[in-house]
This record gives C-alpha cells, sequence and structure tokens, in this order.
C-alpha cells in the first residue's frame, strides 16, 4: 500500500495517491512543492510528481489495487463507489454512481484545482485575454474528453446492462470546472468568494468637462465625466497577509544586526518610540512612481500617464521582499488627477488605516494582542519624492534638492553636506 506522508491514509495506486494529495491538501506542482515519500524506511523528498511517480513504481512497485476499508475518509469512498459502479451489475448501482466523483464534494475540488491553475497564470503576468482564451479552449477540450470517455464506455458494455443508463446519469451530472471559470467576472467572483480576495475601491474626487462628439447630431458637447482614483485598502491586505503561517514565522524573527546592514540597524529605528519598544511592530515601506500607458515618445505621452503606491513589510527578509508576490498594491490614479486635486486627496485613505493601525493595531494569529503599526520608509525616484512631500517637481528650480537647501548657483561650490553653508531641510 501506499503511505500519504501528511495524514498516514493508504491507498492502493500511486493515481489514487497523486489524487488525494491534489484535491484534499492542496498539493498542487509549482516550485516550492515538496512531496515526501511515506512509506516505511524511504525518508526520498520530490518536488514533481512525475519523479515521485518514478520513484513509486520503481521502488515501491508492489501495492495491491483495491482501497483499504480502515478508517476511509469520504474522498476515498466516492473513488470506490466510482470504481464499483463499473462492475456492479446490479440496478441499484445508478444510486451509487450519482453519489460518487460526480457529487458535490468532488466538483467543488476540481474547482479548486481549475481555479489555482488559472491564479498561478494570472499571478506570472500572463494578459488576461490570453489566460481566458486558455480556459475557453480546456473547456471545449474537456467536455470532448468526458464525451469521449463516455462513448468508449458505453460501447464496452453490451445493450441490455443495467449499468449503461448508471453511467449515462453520472457523465450527465459530471460538471466540466472549466464551465464555472470562462470568464473575467466568474473569475473575479470564485477568486473573492473562496480565498476572500481584497477588492480596489473607487473613490471619487470631482468632476470634469470632456468634449465629445454626438454619434446622432455629429456635434460637440460638453460631457461630465467623474474624476476617480483607486485604492486597495492596507488594512484588509495586512489581514490577508498574515493568514499565510510562513509570513507570521517570517515576521517573528528578529533581523537586527551588529553591523549596519539593514533599515533595523540604524539610529532611527532603535530611537522610534514603537519599533524600539514593541518586538512584532509592522514596518510599512511605500513606494511611490509613474509610469506611462500610452507610447512615451507619441503626442499623448503625458495624458494616460498612472501614479502607483506600493508598499512591502520590512519585517520581512531583503530576499522575500525582492519577490514580486510581496509588492502589493495599495493606490492607482492618474498623474493629472494629482496635480489638479493635490496628492494628499489620493493619500487620504491610506493615512486614515495607518492612524487606525497606529491607534488600534491590527490582531495577528502570532500575538495574543493587537500588533501596531506605522510607516518606516517613503522611498521613490526623484520626482515621485518631489510630488510625495510637495515639492517643486523641476530640477531646475532654484531649491532643487530634497534634502537641503542649496541653490543652483552654491551647488557649483559646496560638495559636502558637512560644509557650514548647506541646511539640511
Amino acid at each position: 500500500m501506499l503511505t500519504c506522508f501528511l495524514c498516514a491514509l493508504s491507498f492502493g495506486t500511486a493515481l489514487l495517491l497523486f489524487r488525494h494529495l491534489k484535491l484534499v491538501h492542496g498539493m498542487y506542482p509549482g516550485k516550492n512543492l515538496k512531496l515526501k515519500c511515506g512509506q516505511i524506511g524511504c525518508c526520498l523528498q520530490f518536488s514533481s510528481y512525475s519523479g515521485f511517480r518514478r520513484h513509486l513504481n520503481k521502488i515501491h512497485a508492489t501495492v495491491s489495487t483495491c482501497v483499504p476499508h480502515e478508517t476511509p475518509s469520504d474522498h476515498d469512498t466516492q473513488q470506490f463507489s466510482s470504481s464499483q459502479c463499473l462492475n456492479d451489475e446490479t440496478p441499484s448501482t445508478s444510486s451509487q454512481c450519482q453519489n460518487s466523483e460526480a457529487g458535490p464534494s468532488f466538483s467543488n475540488q476540481s474547482k479548486d484545482m481549475c481555479a489555482s491553475i488559472i491564479a498561478r497564470l494570472l499571478g506570472s503576468g500572463v494578459p488576461n485575454t490570453v489566460v481566458l482564451s486558455t480556459v475557453q479552449n480546456l473547456e471545449e477540450f474537456v467536455g470532448d474528453w468526458q464525451s469521449n470517455i463516455q462513448e468508449q464506455l458505453l460501447t464496452l458494455l453490451p445493450n441490455d446492462s443495467p449499468s449503461r443508463s448508471a453511467i449515462a446519469d453520472l457523465f450527465k451530472n459530471l460538471d466540466n470546472p472549466f464551465s464555472h471559470l470562462n470568464s473575467e467576472s466568474k473569475c473575479k467572483k470564485y477568486f473573492r468568494d473562496k480565498w476572500e480576495m481584497v477588492q480596489p475601491v473607487e473613490l471619487h474626487l470631482g468632476v470634469r468637462y470632456h468634449t465629445r462628439q454626438c454619434s446622432k447630431t455629429r456635434t460637440y458637447e460638453q460631457v461630465p465625466v467623474n474624476d476617480k482614483f483607486i485604492y486597495i485598502p492596507i488594512l484588509k491586505t495586512l489581514q490577508f497577509i498574515f493568514k499565510n503561517e510562513s509570513i507570521c514565522e517570517m515576521i517573528q524573527i528578529c533581523t537586527q544586526s551588529d553591523t549596519y546592514q539593514d533599515f533595523c540597524d540604524g539610529s532611527y529605528f532603535k530611537s522610534h518610540p514603537l519599533f524600539s519598544g514593541s518586538k512584532f511592530a509592522i514596518q510599512v515601506q511605500l513606494y511611490y512612481d509613474e509610469f506611462e500607458c500610452a507610447n512615451p515618445l507619441g503626442s499623448k505621452k503625458g495624458i494616460h500617464k498612472v501614479g502607483c503606491l506600493y508598499f512591502i513589510l520590512r519585517n520581512l527578509p531583503p530576499s522575500l521582499n525582492s519577490a514580486l508576490m510581496n509588492i502589493h498594491l495599495v493606490s492607482l490614479f492618474y498623474a493629472q488627477d494629482a496635480k489638479k486635486y493635490g496628492i494628499d486627496e489620493m493619500l487620504k485613505p491610506l493615512v486614515k488605516d495607518l492612524k487606525i493601525l497606529e491607534t488600534s493595531g491590527i490582531a495577528v494569529p502570532f500575538a495574543k494582542f493587537p500588533v501596531f503599526d506605522t510607516l518606516a520608509q517613503i522611498t521613490g525616484d526623484n520626482l515621485g519624492m518631489h510630488r510625495i512631500l510637495g515639492f517643486l517637481e523641476s530640477f531646475r528650480a532654484n531649491y532643487f534638492c530634497r534634502f537641503c537647501l542649496i541653490d543652483q548657483s552654491s551647488a557649483q561650490l559646496v560638495f559636502s553636506e558637512d560644509d557650514p553653508c548647506l541646511t539640511l531641510r
């Protein structure tokens, strides 16, 4: 028998073991997959199902072909009843087949597996149109595959066999998992309901008038357009992050060093009233940048320029913070709206949430009391930092530096911040 290394259940074949690992324990293929051989006396570990399958067939090939009856799980019972439907010739097999893998439990597990595949594609940067077309093609493939299997099974049975109706009912009730995820709205709804995906909030800034041509009269008229920006609540994002056990373990590890290697080794961190007094205080680092959606060299440059706010947790090691999955979006807005309404309007919801984190804290699994949070750093390029700090966004200005109050003429003579003529901001 083949034993699961997580729950110690036994299975007759490698296929049943792999299905159990994927559907019950969520061990889907990926770069972090670690499969251990659960056989007695074997301590090998594998990073792919193909290598694990070769090991089982080569080393542990003498296995039974039936599933044991000792302490079976619901999923194992469903698999056993499904195989029993093909061999049992009694009329009662129809009700057994309807309660097998075509039941709600297997259907939900199949949808979870397909949703994980789609989420992995979206997370890797594949365009939504490509993902949607791939899902639609997979939907057609799975549908054709199910129909083909049904026809081949029915041809193997005699016409007067009572199992023909049972098999027909089984495939009739068998859902195509990709049919529930074949559109962008269905995927978002499934991700939101299943994994509590943090939804962006659309906030109103004001109203502007835009000149558009009427399709009926062919005349130009002024049309009111709402100016909006997108904010992803940082409170909900942090709550979602702390559901990850690995992140919680990393935050509890102290990263301070005797040498100056990171932000937490500096004098500002050690003298900070929150960071110096609280062991698990959450350190938020913001990053601001702007990017051009249209051609940056074309005539439309600047019109579709978008400002972005991101954040990372300084509590995590630099190796994790450099990964894209640990860089979280906070806000998106048009750069023209930031000039029109001021950057403070875009920062209002973020500042409100940061005040709540500083005064009330946030509940985390690794601490009995709420953990407080505050802003540790704000980073960005020169133009981005000048906008955040409210300075003039032109390096030809008389006072062009955000670190000191030196003017253009003195900058040609002063080369050290220790110079007595220099005044730091």
